[in-house]
């Protein structure tokens, strides 16, 4: 039995089956829970009892999802579509692939190239993406990086980034499930961050625009992709938005830094 918020049911279902309990009941509550009073939560809690037990004896279970989406198993499917602009960003759109800003149709050339800048296999998996645990393989990271305007040496850097972040101590599920407004900062260091033309001096979160929809931006969008069913199934619920999810990806100078090391995932080996 899982109890869940009304905003997080979708999110909810989605881990339940892909950690193989597709079965398991959920009890709902409202949400928010901010506004309402002690007496208010308590009469909350009772009707929860009451819910959980009904789940228990066999009730109807109404979160159920007749839609449910069919599990990633190889390589990915081809899909035909107008080759125009406009009509791409719309199968986007209705898709719900889309963060709303303009994407890079993924054909399989483009693709392609971005896959001859690593060694490792298209199919090998690289992590199980929180909260929905979905497969990234290297193609499927291959494929996001392209929708997001990577070029295709941008790759390494994308892989080492989606294995820094699927790392169980960084939290991605606190991240990703939660409506406060958290994204990830992807530092890029050594001579590959200068070859690649990040930008670690002044107002490097806004100059140099090949890394804000390149690593920073897919670095949040691969999880929102392989994470869950679509895009913006968890993202709507955080309260304020973050802005950073597209942009926050910049080169450390090696010699002024003064973080300490958290995460890192060497590249010269993708």
């Amino acid at each position: 039995m899982v109890v869940c918020s009304t905003s997080f049911i979708p999110l909810g279902r989605a881990q339940l089956e892909a950690l193989g309990g597709a079965d398991t009941p959920i009890a709902v509550v409202p949400h928010p829970f901010g506004l309402h009073t002690r007496e208010e939560v308590r009469a909350i809690a009772e009707r929860c009892v009451d819910d959980i037990a009904r789940l228990a004896l066999g009730g109807k279970d109404e979160t159920r999802r007749s839609d449910r989406p069919a599990a990633y198993g190889g390589r990915a499917q081809q899909i035909e579509v107008s080759d125009e602009f406009d009509a791409f960003q719309e199968l986007c759109i209705e898709r719900r692939w889309s963060d709303g800003l303009p994407l890079v149709a993924p054909t399989p050339a483009r693709v392609e190239r971005a896959l001859r800048m690593t060694h490792r296999a298209p199919h090998e998996v690289v992590a199980h993406i929180a909260p929905g645990f979905g497969q990234a393989s290297i193609e499927t990271i291959a494929i996001n990086a392209v929708m997001a305007g990577c070029k295709p040496e941008f790759l390494p850097v994308v892989i080492a980034a989606v294995e820094a972040v699927a790392q169980r101590r960084f939290n991605l599920q606190g991240i990703q499930a939660t409506t406060n407004s958290a994204a990830p900062w992807i530092i890029v260091n050594g001579p590959l961050a200068r070859l690649l033309g990040f930008n670690g001096g002044m107002n490097s979160e806004v100059r140099h625009p090949r890394e804000r929809r390149g690593p920073g931006g897919v670095s949040f969008w691969i999880p929102a992709c392989a994470g869950m069913t679509n895009y913006d199934e968890f993202t709507i619920h955080h309260t304020g938005g973050e802005p950073g999810h597209a942009v926050l990806a910049a080169w450390e100078w090696p010699r002024t830094t003064t973080y300490r090391l958290v995460s890192c995932r060497a590249i010269s080996s993708t």
